[in-house]
């Protein structure tokens, strides 16, 4: 690159490479779009099955914090004391149970710095010593564990707060003035609003939030968590109207290294800014690249001249804005992508990367290894010889939609743990897959588990139909059973409900679950192996295509070797090695003196494209 000064249209991608820790299990759940007709007409006239079903998720928090100075920030709320000198107070505040294991997330100022302990109160008055996780100032936020193992406790349903509109109800719960749970009702005013630091991208409502309500939950109608209550604006200390919440969707972003780490590992860039530039806007000049860091290894060097941000002009507030907000490698993570028409792939936490690999190998093969003189040749071998511990050293973790008949296919393959929706306490969402037209083939004639040729016409249509109405008919049973429809509210006053978890035993298996699925990179090359081949099934191997793809963005140098001695390559048997070798040598070797079955010798036909010794 020329020394000359070069315009950069800088674009956040994945600069940074850095581990992601673990990830709090959530589900996220779809909405269908409505008509306003429609919402209206289904309108609640009641928040009562909402607040039932997050109320027992929302605890209070009592801290016992060192002081050493008065509270002053109006922002703040979690304090009822006034504290002078350094001396032992107890704070409040409020918490949400995020895990049955435990995991709280409230806000940082709620437990501050320097707690000495810290008591959660749950929904039916039991108390819990908690252990602090970890904190982060930059959002205000912190996780807690409860300290039982004893127990499983009331979680919180997560939904996606990036849904929220302008003029949404939402329901804010806490414990104001220690008064235990309250909740009240407003709307949200606004999005992306941001106020004090450049983390800060919060929701604005004007449900009444005092004292006490901080780090409780802000839930939508129907009762899933959208935000962690945090601040208000006051001119009096009290509620005015404006109250902040941190959207669900970042809190989720902080939650993984506040537990893995005990803090936020966030992005470097590895380059400073000329003083001067700083003044200008559309115009940051490097004033120094550190070698070896993301931006030398992006081509990045001194008096390079950064022009815009994101498609934004340039300027030192929103360039610490936005890498302030930026996690290593997060091109990848939480981007939804669909698969058949309601399922979805979704990488939501991974931990380790090429160079961990290769760490790994160096340690554990020593000086062998050493001979090998780039990454990319070591990571090859350790594939070419089925040096398979290195690889476990990485993990990853996918949030994936998928029908049950798939899932059933998916879960033989024990090397993962799996987290599955579960229809014992939630009522399973009305989404079937109905295959296209082109995947509905025939039963195989010659391979008992094997797809032949598509079926055409009338009899096409009359099994779309078929899987269709019964997958409709036995799902309105499902809410008959129930006496409950997918919203909460009752059928019919007069009648119980059958058990959710008797009620679910009539759905087709063509209904849609979910589940989060943790592997290590190992494994899931293993599942890959089988389940991306093109002969497996379509409808598995459609979501073993997008995580071949993740694959490839997480771990490139991995990925190639994969796909080169895995996925392109072949094995052969030792009677198959003799054939190859006597085939090579030109001598006439057939099925009978091959000493392989017919598949077998089929087979091998296929891997070195000899078709015409096909039988």
């Amino acid at each position: 690159m020329s020394k000359a000064k070069s315009i950069f249209n800088f674009s956040i991608f994945s600069l940074i490479g850095a581990s992601i820790g673990f990830v709090i299990s959530v589900l996220f759940l779809n909405d269908d779009s409505k008509s306003i007709n429609e919402e209206l007409s289904n309108a609640a006239f009641s928040y009562n099955y909402a607040v039932e079903k997050a109320s027992p998720a929302v605890v209070n928090i009592y801290s016992e914090q060192i002081m050493d100075k008065q509270l002053t920030t109006q922002r703040r709320f979690n304090s009822i004391f006034n504290n002078k000198g350094q001396q032992v107070k107890t704070s409040l505040g409020s918490g949400v149970i995020l895990s049955s294991d435990g995991y709280i997330l409230t806000n940082q100022h709620v437990v501050g710095d320097n707690s000495l302990r810290v008591t959660t109160e749950l929904y039916d008055g039991r108390k819990f010593i908690a252990q602090l996780i970890g904190i982060d100032k930059g959002t205000d936020l912190a996780v807690l564990k409860i300290q039982d193992d004893k127990n499983l406790f009331p979680s919180i349903e997560i939904e996606d707060s990036d849904k929220l509109n302008i003029g949404d109800i939402v329901l804010a719960i806490g414990n104001p003035y220690g008064l235990g749970q309250s909740v009240s009702m407003g709307i949200v005013s606004a999005t992306g609003r941001e106020f004090d630091n450049p983390y800060s991208n919060y929701i604005q409502t004007d449900a009444s939030i005092n004292r006490g309500n901080s780090g409780g939950a802000l839930i939508d109608s129907r009762g899933r968590l959208v935000g962690i209550n945090t601040l208000i604006r006051s001119s009096s200390g009290g509620s005015e109207g404006v109250g902040l919440a941190i959207p669900s969707t970042n809190a989720l972003e902080i939650i993984s290294d506040l537990i893995q780490f005990g803090e936020v590992r966030r992005g470097w860039l590895g380059f400073s800014i000329e003083r001067l530039s700083l003044l200008r806007r559309g115009e940051l000049v490097i004033s120094e690249v550190v070698e070896g860091g993301p931006a030398y290894k992006g081509g990045l060097i001194k008096n390079d001249i950064i022009s815009s941000i994101n498609s934004e002009s340039a300027s030192y507030d929103n360039l610490y804005k936005t890498f302030a907000r930026s996690k290593p490698g997060e091109k990848i993570l939480f981007e939804v992508i669909p698969i058949l028409d309601h399922g979805f792939v979704r990488v939501i936490d991974y931990m380790g990367d090429d160079t961990s690999i290769v760490q790994a190998a160096r340690v554990s093969y020593g000086k062998g290894t050493k001979k090998v003189s780039t990454d990319a040749g070591l990571i090859k071998y350790l594939m070419r010889h089925w040096h398979s511990t290195p690889f476990e050293m990485c993990e990853i973790k996918y949030h994936i939609k998928l029908p049950i008949f798939i899932a059933r296919q998916w879960i033989r393959h024990r090397t993962a743990n799996v987290n599955e929706y579960s229809a014992r306490y939630s009522i399973l969402d009305k989404e079937f897959y109905l295959p296209t037209s082109e995947n509905l083939a025939a039963q195989s004639t010659s391979n008992r588990q094997g797809r032949g040729d598509v079926l055409e016409g009338s009899q096409a249509k009359e099994v779309l139909e078929l899987l269709k109405n019964d997958a409709e008919r036995t799902y309105s049973n499902y809410e008959t059973m129930l006496n409950e429809r997918y919203d909460g509210s009752t059928i019919d006053d007069n009648k119980k409900g059958l058990a959710r978890e008797l009620a679910r035993m009539n759905l087709t298996l063509n209904t849609y679950t979910q589940w989060y699925w943790k592997t290590d990179l190992l494994n899931l090359m293993n599942f890959l192996r089988l389940r991306a081949d093109h002969h497996a099934q379509y409808e598995i191997r459609v979501y073993a295509d997008i995580m071949l793809d993740t694959l490839k963005r997480w771990v490139p140098i991995t990925h190639e070797a994969f796909m080169d001695y895995r996925v392109g390559g072949t094995e052969v048997s030792a009677k198959g090695n003799v054939v190859i070798q006597k085939l090579i040598k030109g001598e006439d070797v057939s099925l009978e003196n091959s000493g392989l079955s017919k598949r077998e010798w089929n087979e091998l036909m296929e891997a070195f494209n000899l078709k015409d010794k096909l039988i």
